[in-house]
Parts: C-alpha cells; structure tokens; sequence
C-alpha cells in the first residue's frame, strides 16, 4: 500500500494533541507537537509516545530520561502549530515553567501535564515508541481538547441525546397489513439513529494544514513535527 493512501486514511482518524518536552545535558529546552499520544497500561501507569526517526528532537529524547506530556485545549492553537514548526525557537514565544524540583518544562496552562520517567524505547518502522512510567501528575482547568482532523485543528462538540423511538403503535387494521402499507408514525425495521464526527488532527498548532504532529501515521502536526532546533 502506498504511503499516501495510508496517510490519507489516518487524516480521518481525529487526534488530540500534546507538547511533548524535556531538557537536554546540556540545559536547551526540546519538545514537540505529537497526535500520536495514547495509555498502554494501568498497573503500572504506562503511556506510549511516538517519535519521527527525522524529527529534530530525535536525538534529545533518545538520550533523555524523564519527559512531559502535556495535555493541549482548543485554546492551544498557536502553541501547538509553534511546536510542529522546524527552524524555530518554539519556546521563544510561549512561557513554560519548570516542573517542581527539576528542569524539565510544562506548560502552566495545560488541561493537564504527566511527568514521565522514559521506561523503554522501541523502534517501529520509521518511528520510535518512547514508553513512559508515570512519575508525576498535574491536572488544570477542564477544557474541551484540541484535535488533529482532516489536517487541521479541530475541537469537540457535544453530541445530541438519542432520539426516543416513538411509542409502540397499535397493530394496523388486518386489511392494512396484508396490503403491506405501514402505520403512520411506525419506523422501519434496523433503523438507527445518525452517526455523528470532528482535524486536521487539528490543523494542529504543527499545521493541520501544514507539518504533522510528530509520531503520528496521519498528516498533521505530530507527524512532521520536531524539537526545537
């Protein structure tokens, strides 16, 4: 199958969007926009990361030991398209603060920030997992979420009640039912209510519509995003 098929596909699957950060040996700041952020287990609290082998950051987080993982609202735009932009200084433009007791850096604002000890780090593809131990939880102010969809930013809306099914209808007449005509107010056999869906994985800040969130298969932010250069 060809990339570009693949890759299109994955557009449709709505992301939601974090900044990944950490600090180097020698004190420079690293982090990244990535859609590609999911739980891998409750016991113990493990949480997997995906992680461009051409991502700037490649080689920051590989030699990294602890990272965050923090968690970006609707409101996050602008962040989120700084960090899935190369050539930049992403952290020029924004504040971050220091996690408690260390240097590694977590957005003040974020619905919520996961300090992470790296646990295991396993090559997929032209991808690399970062595994991460929960060390640390910080939760902010609940928000709704900023997605990746369709390659652009996108947020979430709530759904509508289901539709109550009209009240059984009385049996029709036996001359209605053999003529195979249906009782007013009747709903046909198998008839569900409609679906519903949300970007760009979010034109993520990375770009929805520009670079893609870093470790994600679908074109958005994460995927070409980097670290800070």
């Amino acid at each position: 199958m060809e990339a570009k098929t693949f890759r299109e596909a994955m557009s449709l699957l709505a992301a939601p969007l974090s900044v990944i950060t950490t600090r180097d040996a020698a004190g420079r700041p690293w982090g990244f926009t990535a859609s590609s952020v999911t739980s891998a287990s409750l016991r113990p609290p493990l949480l997997l990361v995906g992680l461009s082998d051409t991502s700037s950051c490649h080689d920051a987080f590989s030699a990294a030991r602890e990272f965050v993982v923090n968690l970006l609202g609707e409101e996050h735009t602008d962040i989120a398209r700084t960090f899935a932009t190369s050539g930049v200084d992403r952290f020029a433009a924004h504040a971050f603060e220091n996690w408690p007791g260390t240097a590694l850096p977590r957005l003040p604002g974020a619905h919520a920030a996961l300090r992470c000890r790296l646990a295991d780090r396993i090559p997929v593809g032209d991808h690399q997992l970062l595994v991460g131990l929960l060390t640390g939880l910080h939760t902010g102010r609940p928000g709704r979420p900023l997605l990746w969809h369709a390659r652009d930013y996108r947020t979430t809306t709530p759904v509508p009640p289901a539709a109550v099914p009209p009240a059984a209808v009385p049996s029709a007449p036996v001359l209605a039912e053999q003529g195979g005509s249906q009782p007013a107010g009747a709903t046909p056999a198998g008839c569900d209510p409609a679906d519903c869906d949300p970007a760009a994985s979010t034109p993520a800040a990375p770009h929805r519509a520009a670079p893609t969130p870093a470790g994600s298969a679908q074109a958005g932010p994460a995927a070409t995003a980097g670290g800070s250069r």
